[in-house]
């Protein structure tokens, strides 16, 4: 199977996943960590001008719905990957080598406010799902469920750390905190509540949760899977393996379109599979040679190899 075609598209929301390699635990138990990844997702947020509605942050993967207005969610995500490939390496002592992610990120449209909001939920009960604990407030780790409803914003510092060695060189009195960038994380609000008064949007989405993780729960339990508790998630060790993980290779088949309606994903894939195959054409062309075919709207050009 042929890798995805990335699309860039102002007005799409995304389910963006990514995963470390073998689902190893980096991001366990570690909160500098979660805080400075944080941090990085508000600079980012900011520079690229991306509409954030949820992130989770879990041990070995996380999960992000947004939307890019600057069509420019390549450039972020390779921003954003890269530093906490960066960070990981700083902060946890038993992360050796240089690779953190398995694979490249991967991306699902989601067509309608109704599965924008079915997925934000996937996200806010993830802990659950996954077996770790039956209140996916008790996982130690970010989960941005509550303060996207209550619309509550963080406010995080960056230091130009190379400019400020820089000047540290020649004046030991330099303070930190002169070189010092504030940025804010914040939620939008999921589309389709926009006529709603801060408090009700936030006790319609405490609502939505119950009966979402309720539901979870109840599947688990009937199935008799249970929970490793809050016990056993703190005792987790930074990069250990994983008891059971899902599995995925390259070539492995992810849905493109996350929807609930059969209809709108057979018209999107329509859509998306009409673009990829008129991108594969002009590409067949431009490696060939032609410098002036035109592709597709929102899709990139193949890299040329000389």
């Amino acid at each position: 199977m042929s890798q995805q075609l990335r699309i860039e598209n102002s007005d799409d929301i995304f389910l963006l996943t990514t995963k470390t390699i073998a689902g190893r635990l980096w991001f366990a138990n570690n909160s500098k960590l979660h805080e400075r990844i944080l941090a990085f997702l508000a600079k980012y947020q900011e520079k690229y001008n991306v509409q954030i509605f949820a992130f989770i942050l879990m041990a070995n993967h996380y999960h992000l719905i947004a939307r890019f207005p600057k069509c420019n969610k390549s450039s972020f995500m390779r921003s954003f990957n890269s530093i906490i490939a960066k960070l990981t390496s700083s902060y946890v002592a038993q992360f050796k080598h240089g690779k953190l992610w398995k694979r490249r990120y991967a991306e699902q449209v989601l067509p309608r406010n109704e599965d924008i909001e079915h997925w934000f939920m996937y996200c806010a009960v993830n802990p659950t799902t996954s077996g770790l604990v039956m209140d996916p407030m008790d996982y130690p780790s970010y989960n941005s469920f509550r303060d996207s409803t209550a619309e509550k914003a963080q406010t995080f510092k960056i230091c130009r750390e190379s400019e400020f060695n820089s000047y540290k060189r020649y004046n030991s009195k330099i303070r930190r905190e002169d070189f010092e960038d504030h940025y804010t994380l914040k939620f939008d609000r999921l589309p389709g509540y926009e006529h709603l008064s801060a408090e009700e949007y936030e006790k319609q989405m405490l609502s939505a949760f119950e009966i979402r993780l309720d539901k979870e729960v109840t599947v688990r339990l009937e199935n008799k899977q249970g929970f490793a508790g809050k016990s056993a998630v703190k005792n987790t060790r930074p990069g250990a393996f994983p008891k059971s993980t899902k599995t995925s290779e390259r070539d492995t088949h992810r849905p493109i379109i996350l929807t609930l309606c059969p209809v709108t994903r057979k018209d999107r894939l329509s859509k998306y599979f009409s673009i990829k195959q008129r991108h594969r054409e002009a590409s067949i062309l431009y490696l060939n040679g032609d410098n002036l075919v035109q592709f597709p709207t929102g899709t990139y050009r193949p890299p040329r190899i000389n």
